[in-house]
């Protein structure tokens, strides 16, 4: 190769660099958590409070007040003691209490 063909190349993997280094994008993650207070279509509404570093939640409604760990779910999060359980996907939240769902549309205020 001749000392005119590196100098080509190594202009043209620089530019080709350059060029895809705008393609590179940064995503930073913030701390999500489903704490807060939850108004439902119906008017009814119920809070969720982190404890335990976030590995449980303590839900309070009218139907009473419950500690949930967290399990796995295919949405944001579920928290379930077995017997009542908080799904939450974004600012959603679906409350089941023994198999009785609490409200609908239930958002995140």
């Amino acid at each position: 190769m001749k000392a005119g063909d590196e100098r080509r190349c190594g202009v043209l993997a620089l530019v080709f660099a350059v060029a895809l280094s705008g393609c590179v994008q940064v995503v930073v993650h913030e701390s999500w958590t489903p704490q807060g207070r939850y108004v439902c279509e119906d008017g009814k509404s119920f809070t969720v409070e982190s404890i335990e570093n976030g590995v449980s939640v303590r839900v309070t409604s009218d139907a009473g007040q419950f500690t949930l760990p967290q399990t796995g779910a295919a949405t944001d999060a579920k928290y379930s003691d077995g017997r009542n359980t908080l799904y939450v996907d974004g600012d959603r939240a679906l409350l089941d209490f023994g198999g009785q769902i609490f409200s609908r549309g239930c958002v995140k205020r």
